[in-house]
């Protein structure tokens, strides 16, 4: 657009508007570039005579990732950010400036603070996996990695692309007519179960014999001698359906259809009904967060040999345990004849618990019929389709509250989508944690699962209690705006003190919530930077900034689990090999338990090795998940290693008491000590109940354009308490690593089905948005709770894979105290607004009620 500006910034050429992704053809506003010619931009008629034109040409199309008004207002929001640049800063009045610039992302910085702990070094000692040199140059070993064996095929699923109807035919003419193509498997040929699904569970087919309760199920598998030929072999069956009839995709939907699975949970605190009714406040209103997928960088693979034994199977699994049962019960194979083995997993997140079965168990029924090795991965694609994923909740409330803001009552309904079948349910377990870091004397909780036609849910990171926490902050901002107080006060004065009881009964004596509260709140200076914010969002327009402080509590449960450990001193060079129950996937396990086998032993680092996990030295060891699995295995190796010291000791003295290991180790080998122990760590209780509590707060700042929902999240400030952590740098690592997951699940990751098929439309990264790079927080501060313990655990660590993730809504309340600076200057900032997960870009912006009209210079 060329301009004259020595006439008050006349258009003197045609300018050239274009806009692209507003329809299916590039939308050439012609109509505006004739308007503009001759106008002076300067002028505030130029501006509302442009955008009325504008506004008229653009007609975006329907989409099932974006709503037509939020297309068309963005679309002019970046017309009015162009004009206003045109125009020139020195023209604009001083609260629109910033509406020409896009947000400036800093270089990125980080910091870490945390404990040395010398005096037990190696245990407690700060260092990198013991794998993460290989795995950073590629020379680690995946189960994809591993050379093909003679014979070797791959298998890929044929799903169906449609929900809530019945399977009609399968043609696999034509797939059987490709290259390569080498066989297909369907329910009939299944020998033993068709079902992955494990008692107690409910039956869940490996290949569908009639209903298709989800599409992505699968209804076959082809096999071909290559994997690339695997997948377009299966893109060439021809599958018909019957009796088609429209899928529950939603909670909403599911409700409104009745459609629940059979199991209720409530639980009552005192007289909720009569403390509501008396209290001087009370407000209402419903709150949701959706599904997520897990996003491993390595989806389901599964590789299974049929041998003279039985079947030798490598799986991408964290269930080593399940993986061998329900191949037994595919099969018919008995259970000792099915070898199991796992390296490392290429990311879990609880998506490789129950989500590995389906796979395995059909590679496992393939290389049966085959009497071949069959190899399995799935492409991202159809891993997201036919493998389950987070589940989806929705919340009714009614709170009331004081003057002050004090929770008298609270009534908590709790919505669960389970997906087409229950394979897990949280709504009992999350109850534990449903109150947060808050004491009211009166509750009811009730807890729903729905039945919708989408996979089963399962478990992902923080399963469950990342939503009941995000709904009691909900609740809380609620109840802050009401009062038209600050959220951070509400939090202070509602939150407990060792003594008090919680919703699932527990009397806290582990709770040092405030003290780590205060703490946040000075060192990451919150009331000066609130101070700070209040002052920019009343000088800029179209920019807006937010911060929340949100508190977390996380309860571990270690008395669901049990996990087998080896240990063994080997009298050639009193070198040490440790097998163990757990799955390394990346958080560092077989890191740990090397720090307590050398720091017990008293032996470097360098003699120790960890040999894979298998079915035969670790057998009947649970899934590796809840957070815990890294200190009960590290418990079960400082008993083996006990143990071997005590039978050591008496040689160790004869011999002087410091003598070389090496010479130590031969001694007591030839005088028959046994130099190997077993233990299994297990820890059951009369009545199931959290071992402990982990509690943490987190500072998030954010900045937002306005105009577009485009968001920078500036500065977050972690405080976690781990106890005495076992290696600071593992544990800093899986603290951020979970913080920005959960900045996935909040802001970007959105799960979208097309609703007359039912089929997931967000199968691959260009609708699915994991976080990348540059959406983790500019400034990231992580420290670690010092002089802090765990009484409840002999290691003294707390969990950490999990708890820090909950603490990521503070980005999403941020952005919603972003949000509502926006609506206060629109003049709708009196009234509270949900801001459910994920708060997208596009959910930001339309809740911002962007009005075109009030676009000024």
């Amino acid at each position: 657009m060329a301009l004259d500006r020595q006439s008050d910034a006349t258009v003197v050429t045609k300018p050239s508007i274009v806009f692209g992704g507003v329809n299916k053809t590039m939308v050439h506003a012609s109509e505006t570039e004739d308007f503009l010619v001759g106008k002076k931009i300067t002028d505030a008629d130029t501006l509302r005579g442009a955008l009325a034109v504008l506004e008229a040409e653009l007609v975006p199309d329907d989409s099932a990732f974006q709503t037509p008004q939020y297309t068309k207002q963005l679309a002019m929001g970046l017309f009015y950010k162009f004009y206003l640049s045109a125009v020139g800063m020195e023209s604009l009045t001083e609260k629109v400036r910033s509406a020409a610039d896009s947000l400036v992302r800093p270089v990125s910085r980080a910091e870490q603070h945390f404990q040395n702990r010398e005096s037990e070094w190696p245990l407690r000692q700060p260092m990198p996996k013991t794998s993460a040199r290989v795995q950073a140059s590629g020379e680690a070993i995946y189960i994809n990695d591993m050379p093909a064996m003679p014979g070797e095929v791959y298998a890929a699923l044929v799903t169906s692309s449609v929900a809530n109807c019945k399977l009609g035919n399968l043609d696999f003419s034509q797939a059987m007519e490709m290259p390569g193509a080498v066989a297909y498997v369907t329910a009939g040929d299944i020998k033993g179960e068709n079902r992955y699904s494990l008692s107690p569970q409910p039956a869940a087919e490996i290949f569908s014999s009639d209903e298709l309760l989800y599409a992505g199920q699968p209804v076959a598998l082809v096999i071909a001698d290559t994997q690339a030929r695997a997948y377009a072999m299966a893109n060439a069956v021809q599958v018909t359906y019957t009796d088609l009839k429209p899928p529950i995709l939603t909670i909403q939907d599911a409700i409104a259809e009745q459609s629940f699975h059979p199991i209720v949970k409530e639980v009552v605190k005192g007289d909720p009904k009569g403390a509501l009714a008396a209290a001087p406040h009370r407000i209402s209103g419903e709150a949701l967060c959706g599904s997520q997928y897990h996003f491993h960088m390595e989806t389901q693979v599964c590789r299974c040999t049929s041998t003279e034994d039985g079947m030798d199977v490598q799986s991408a699994t964290q269930s080593m345990d399940k993986i061998q049962a329900v191949i037994a019960q595919a099969t018919g194979i008995a259970a000792h004849r099915v070898y199991v083995s796992v390296k490392r997993l290429g990311g879990g997140f609880g998506g490789k618990g129950l989500g590995s079965m389906l796979p395995a168990a059909a590679c496992a029924v393939a290389a049966q019929n085959l009497n071949r090795t069959v190899r399995l991965s799935m492409p991202l694609d159809a891993n997201m389709e036919a493998i389950s994923k987070r589940a989806p909740y929705l919340i009714k409330y009614e709170v009331g509250f004081d003057d002050e803001g004090r929770l008298l009552a609270v009534v908590y309904n709790l919505y669960e989508d389970n997906g087409c079948s229950v394979q897990i349910c949280l709504v009992s377990g999350v109850s534990v944690a449903a109150d947060n870091v808050y004491y009211c004397p009166c509750w009811q909780y009730t807890g729903q699962t729905c039945k919708t036609n989408t996979a089963p849910t399962t478990f992902t990171r923080a399963p469950g209690f990342v939503a009941v926490h995000f709904f009691m902050e909900h609740i809380i901002e609620h109840v802050a705006k009401t009062l038209n107080k600050d959220p951070t006060d509400i939090r202070r004065i509602n939150m407990f003190e060792n003594g008090q009881t919680t919703l699932a009964g527990l009397t806290l004596s582990d709770c040092n919530i405030t003290q780590q509260w205060e703490d946040l709140l000075t060192s990451a200076q919150v009331k000066q930077r609130q101070q700070e914010i209040e002052i920019f969002n009343k000088e800029h327009r179209w920019k807006k900034r937010g911060l929340s402080v949100v508190p977390c509590r996380y309860v571990a449960f270690s008395c669901f689990f049990r996990f087998t450990v080896f240990v063994a001193i080997y009298h050639t060079d009193g070198s040490v090999v440790i097998t163990h129950g757990g799955i390394e996937m990346g958080q560092g396990i077989d890191t740990k338990v090397m720090q307590v086998a050398a720091a017990t032993l008293g032996v470097p680092m360098e003699m120790i090795h960890v040999m894979s996990t298998n079915s035969l030295s670790s057998p009947n060891s649970s899934d590796s998940g809840g957070s815990v699995t890294s200190e009960l295995n590290c418990q079960g190796v400082l008993e083996c290693c006990r143990r071997l010291n005590e039978r050591i000791n008496p040689i160790r003295q004869e011999m002087g008491g410091a003598p070389k290991w090496t010479e130590l180790i031969n001694t007591c080998h030839s005088k028959g000590v046994d130099l190997s122990e077993k233990y299994m760590e297990h820890d059951p209780l009369p009545v199931p109940r959290p071992a402990y509590n982990i509690f943490g707060v987190t500072c998030t700042e954010v900045e937002l354009d306005v105009l577009t929902g485009e968001r920078e999240i500036t500065r977050s400030d972690i405080l976690f308490d781990c106890g005495e952590s076992m290696n600071p740098d593992l544990d800093v690592g899986q603290v951020e690593g979970a913080f920005v997951f959960g900045l996935g699940y909040w802001l970007t990751e959105k799960c979208v089905y097309d609703k007359e098929t039912g089929r997931l439309l967000t199968n691959g990264t260009w609708e699915y948005k994991p976080p990348t790079s540059k959406d983790i927080p500019a400034d990231l501060r992580v420290t670690l709770l010092p002089n802090s313990s765990n009484q409840f655990s002999v290691i003294r660590s707390k969990a950490v894979s999990e708890p820090p993730l909950l603490m990521s809504c503070s980005a999403m309340f941020a952005l919603r105290q972003a949000i509502q600076s926006a609506r206060d200057d629109c003049g709708h900032g009196d009234d509270f607004f949900p801001l459910n997960g994920p708060a997208t870009v596009e959910t930001c912006h339309q809740s911002c009620l962007v009005d075109p009209s009030n676009f000024t210079l």
